[in-house]
């Protein structure tokens, strides 16, 4: 006889009761306290998963949150949450702008601007001998200046054939307060740590080649902004010097120490060609047997001696005014490559001017 139990009758005494979950009811049969939606038809099978008429969830449905184990047949409880299950991304560095490289370095770039001009070495030998006139020698330092200016602005141009001028004169004329100012200060600082023991003449040095490298650059800002003012800016100089320093200082100070050794090493090659040729005229006039053919090598001689003399102080000029003119064009290169906002201030205080 089949058993049948109807989830509407009363338990049958004799019977226990059941202590699992209620059992479920037939197909289209609602199940007590439980609304039944509008519209929802039964599964056909009898086994829907429908909330019991105390809300809970049916037998055999997981729990909000469980997960099924995959291959058991059943269901295990989630996993808590460790603080450390996911490990914060690190922080992506952040793109570097990469650096230009530039095929020659700034005394190499001057020194091919120079070369490529036509008439170079006649335009030096010019510019040194009026180096060699007081006053008038400005017009070296105001036409290397005038020259070189154009560099950060991005411009190339041969030499210019005007040297004579009322701006190179102006130009030159403000480089040579902005010198003397930073000039007079550094010889004072030298003096004073030149006392120092053992390391006071290195100190010396490196001020005096510090005050070389920084009249250099603010003489070619005060060129760039065409106002003396700007010649004393020294914390925009300072902000901008620390970038490379090291390049600073030799496009600054090298040319004038190449030039001064190959003049020292020419002059002293000179002297020891003069007194070679005065040496045996001397010789034998100082023994009393000299005769006029003696005495005419010795004038002849210092014939020579005085030309040497001569062709020597005009190297010494024109050296002099080639270093200048290297040094200021070598310092604009390295203001166009490591300061380019000096332009742009330029630029801006010409547009205020007019």
């Amino acid at each position: 006889m089949t058993d049948y139990n109807d989830p509407g009758q009363p338990t049958p005494q004799g019977q226990p009761a059941p202590t699992c979950a209620p059992q479920q009811p037939a197909a289209g049969a609602p199940t007590p306290g439980a609304a039944q939606p509008a519209g929802a038809a039964a599964p056909v099978d009898g086994s829907a998963q429908q909330a019991d008429w105390q809300g809970q969830a049916p037998a055999g449905a997981a729990p909000s949150g469980w997960q099924a184990q995959p291959g058991a047949g059943g269901t295990v409880p989630p996993q808590p949450q460790s603080p450390y299950a996911a490990a914060p991304v690190p922080p992506q560095p952040q793109p570097v702008e990469p650096q230009p490289v530039y095929a020659e370095g700034c005394l190499k770039a001057a020194w091919r601007d120079i070369s490529s001009s036509e008439g170079w070495k006649g335009r030096m030998a010019l510019l040194g001998l009026i180096g060699c006139v007081p006053i008038l020698n400005f017009v070296v330092y105001g036409y290397s200046l005038n020259w070189s200016r154009e560099v950060p602005f991005g411009a190339k141009t041969p030499l210019p054939r005007e040297v004579v001028n009322g701006r190179n004169f102006e130009y030159g004329f403000y480089c040579f307060l902005i010198a003397l100012v930073i000039g007079l200060v550094a010889s004072i600082a030298s003096a004073v740590v030149g006392w120092v023991p053992l390391i006071g003449w290195v100190a010396a040095i490196a001020i005096m080649l510090f005050a070389g490298m920084l009249e250099t650059l603010l003489s070619v800002r005060m060129a760039m902004m065409g106002s003396l003012g700007e010649g004393f800016q020294i914390g925009y100089a300072w902000s901008v010097l620390k970038r490379n320093w090291t390049s600073l200082l030799g496009a600054a100070v090298v040319p004038n120490l190449i030039v001064g050794a190959v003049v020292s090493i020419v002059g002293f090659v000179f002297m020891a060609i003069g007194l070679v040729g005065f040496m045996g005229p001397l010789m034998a006039l100082s023994s009393g047997y000299g005769s006029a053919a003696v005495a005419t090598a010795a004038g002849g001689m210092g014939l020579v001696g005085m030309l040497l003399m001569l062709v020597w102080c005009v190297l010494c000029a024109a050296g002099w005014a080639l270093a200048t003119v290297v040094s200021m064009r070598a310092v604009a290169h390295w203001v166009g490559r490591n300061a380019p906002e000096w332009a742009a201030d330029a630029w801006r205080a010409s547009q205020m001017r007019y």
